[in-house]
């Protein structure tokens, strides 16, 4: 999804060489222009030849990319950001561990039984949930989403859920954001 160039940039004031960064959540600018623009504040781009106009609700930014930067770069800009089901891949033949999913998780109707499932999602608020999901990995052959809180104080943390999955012979794979409070670590089982 994302997108990184280094060019001319004008914004606010300010140009210089600057390195631009389209993720998800932001258009990051590094270099003798700085700042962080949320994708929610582009409100619309183009390009002439190989310069690529944004306009935001903080001042228009202009990026000299060359052609055929900036046409890839308003090709990514265009393209529908996917939704966190289809970033997580959830979609019938999902099973939740537990409860008590963020709610921004929007889960397929009907979930099913762990048994049948092809993706596993395990939202993590205790220990006795890192706990609970130790204990059906084993003979378990669909990808884990293991759900948890973000930053200082979180329990579990990423880490101790990290050093706990590859121990068990998971390896992790993907992050996703989930929310402000919540993210996503994708697990995928050991191979035969």
């Amino acid at each position: 999804m994302g997108r990184e160039a280094e060019g001319h940039c004008q914004w606010n004031g300010h140009d210089g060489v600057t390195r631009a960064i389209l993720e998800r959540e932001a258009l990051i600018l590094r270099g003798e222009v700085k700042g962080r623009i949320a994708r929610e504040a582009l409100l619309g781009w183009g390009r002439d030849g190989g310069m690529l106009s944004l306009q935001t609700t903080l001042g228009p930014v202009t990026l000299a990319l060359g052609e055929k930067e900036a046409e890839a770069w308003v090709r990514a800009l265009d393209k529908p950001l996917p939704s966190l089901a289809e970033r997580l891949g959830l979609g019938p033949g999902c099973a939740v561990l537990g409860v008590g999913l963020p709610d921004a998780v929007v889960l397929p109707e009907p979930t099913v039984p762990l048994d049948q499932a092809r993706l596993l999602l395990a939202p993590l608020q205790g220990a006795d949930d890192l706990a609970r999901l130790l204990g059906v990995l084993p003979g378990l052959t669909v990808p884990v989403w293991c759900l948890h809180r973000k930053g200082k104080g979180a329990d579990p943390s990423d880490a101790t859920i990290r050093v706990a999955m590859r121990g068990a012979g998971w390896m992790d794979t993907k992050v996703s954001a989930v929310d402000d409070i919540w993210t996503a670590s994708r697990y995928n089982p050991p191979k035969a």
